[in-house]
């Protein structure tokens, strides 16, 4: 696990405490679902959190990175987070962590606003979060892998394989 991901995974749990409407998605989620399988040694790598907000009303972009920011503070104070798109119909939003030393960025969130039906409760160390069902994981992997951009998700193909052999389908 590399230190930009433990720290996703600090922030994932910080977030949660606040009591913000999220449901964590994505490779942090896909990553715990196969280590509770035994898959534990596989390289599977994230640069971004991704995340659906689930409360209404929907908060303002303002209000998210003031989540963010304030998360972000109980555990480094070397970055901060700012907007990179806000969220339409149609589309999530984005936001950017940064790092001050350098003012690079260190990774990215998005936001999704869509409903989530069912969740479960996922533990990292000291952390619980709420995310996806593992058969949700599954399902949008099968759908992007569908699709035209194939070429473009090779990391899907291996998830897709190794989630097949965690759930029972």
């Amino acid at each position: 696990m590399t230190e930009q991901e433990e720290l996703m995974y600090k922030l994932a749990g910080r977030i949660s405490d606040t009591g913000a409407p999220v449901v964590f998605k994505g490779a942090l989620i896909t990553k715990l679902v196969l280590a509770e399988n035994g898959y534990c040694d596989v390289d599977r790598n994230t640069y971004d959190i991704d995340v659906h907000w689930i409360g209404t009303p929907l908060p303002t972009m303002e209000k998210l990175v003031e989540t963010v920011n304030q998360s972000l503070s109980e555990i480094r104070d070397d970055l901060y987070a700012k907007i990179k798109r806000e969220y339409s119909e149609n589309r999530t939003a984005g936001i950017v962590v940064f790092d001050r030393q350098r003012e690079a960025p260190y990774f990215s969130m998005d936001i999704n606003t869509t409903p989530v039906e069912k969740s479960r409760i996922y533990k990292y160390d000291d952390r619980d979060f709420k995310g996806v069902l593992p058969n949700e994981i599954l399902a949008d992997k099968i759908f992007v892998l569908s699709g035209h951009k194939l070429f473009r998700r090779s990391k899907d193909i291996v998830d897709a394989y190794m989630l097949s052999h965690c759930l029972q389908i």
